[in-house]
């Protein structure tokens, strides 16, 4: 290597490494000589091996060069540019089909717009996250959901004006979305703002109304539906001047002749819309059973509550033409657990404190 390096004026550190094997099953030697200037290793091996040849101290044995070491040539511009093209067009390709299986694998909505294009009805509620949504607690009495809740009813208060409006029922696509939470705090809002108001519990399956305002639930709707007990029997008050409430009752054995029964149904609405300025309906979630499909022929208005993170494409897809099959009057959405700040959220805290944005204690700001 010493001759090596003086013939061709190499520095210890050139090349880069020179590697000679056997190349296995044969009588075939492989020189390999790597280095950062591909000349320089090409004149290395194929000098290398005019060494091996001439220098052959092995007598009856010939050294013969099979193939000649080759200068490999540099890359052409042409074969750079198509191979970025093709890398952008792979990445593009993968970006769009991971999408595509994201959108199939997690069918549910994350997006407040998402939800109004699919839907296309107008969003006449926003409520703010709230943590233990399914505790079953009245969040109206704090802020800033006292907020989210007046909007709400002064949005339907505003369509009230246009056309009759009395009975709302109040429903979801599927169970777990937040639609009787929604009903309980819609009613303690549209009472706290001055309406007489009453909330029925009309889910006969799953009754939660009691829960939220801790009263008993012997007798409610269905003892009147079921058992022709006195609608006065069963409307009960609240601490709040304004708000009565009906109580799902004693639950049935038959719940779906209950309530293919329309005409008592309507004969009991219709006694509310007389005595009250809205009746509120905490109906079931909207697939599944027939009840809310019934109710929908018998109100005045259906809001559809959507929880962002639950609520399914395909299910409020089906929800809403199934509501227009029925010609059913259908209001407007409430879009729960929303990660928006709303904007009166930008009133109430300066650098220093947080600014009470009421003086009664019931609407101070959440600790």
């Amino acid at each position: 290597m010493s001759n090596l390096r003086e013939e061709l004026g190499l520095t210890p550190d050139q090349p880069a490494s020179v590697n000679i094997e056997i190349i296995s099953g044969t009588e075939l030697l492989r020189i390999s000589v790597a280095d950062n200037d591909p000349a320089l290793a090409t004149d290395v091996a194929n000098t290398l091996v005019s060494y091996l040849i001439n220098d052959n101290a092995i007598r009856d044995v010939r050294i013969t060069l099979m193939e000649p070491a080759n200068t490999p040539e540099p890359p052409s511009t042409l074969s750079i540019i198509l191979f970025y093209a093709l890398a952008v067009l792979v990445g593009l390709l993968g970006g769009i089909g991971m999408v595509f299986l994201l959108e199939n694998i997690d069918p549910r909505l994350y997006d407040e717009k998402q939800v109004e294009n699919i839907s296309g009805l107008p969003v006449l509620g926003n409520i703010p996250s709230i943590s233990g949504w399914r505790a079953e607690k009245l969040v109206v009495r704090r802020f800033p959901y006292n907020h989210a809740f007046q909007r709400l009813g002064i949005n339907l208060q505003a369509i009230a004006q246009e056309k009759k409006l009395h009975a709302i029922m109040v429903t979801s696509p599927e169970p777990s979305e937040g639609k009787s939470s929604v009903a309980a705090n819609l009613a303690y809002s549209l009472a706290k703002s001055g309406c007489k108001t009453i909330l029925v519990d009309a889910d006969l399956h799953r009754p939660t109304t009691h829960r939220y305002f801790g009263l008993p639930n012997e007798q409610g709707l269905s003892n009147t539906l079921f058992s022709n007990v006195p609608l006065e029997n069963i409307v009960r008050e609240t601490d709040l001047s304004g708000l009565s409430i009906i109580t799902n009752g004693t639950m049935p054995d038959h719940l779906e002749e209950l309530l293919l029964d329309g005409g008592q149904m309507k004969k009991t609405l219709g006694q509310l819309t007389r005595q009250y300025d809205y009746v509120i309906l905490d109906t079931p979630a909207f697939l599944g059973l027939v009840d809310s499909m019934i109710l929908s022929s018998l109100v005045d208005g259906v809001l559809l509550v959507a929880r962002l993170g639950i609520t399914r494409q395909a299910s409020l897809t089906t929800t809403c033409q199934q509501l227009e099959k029925m010609h059913a009057a259908i209001l407007g959405l409430v879009i729960n657990q929303t990660t928006e700040i709303l904007p009166t959220s930008l009133y109430h805290y300066s650098k220093r404190k947080l600014i009470p944005f009421a003086a009664t204690k019931d609407q101070l700001p959440l600790k």
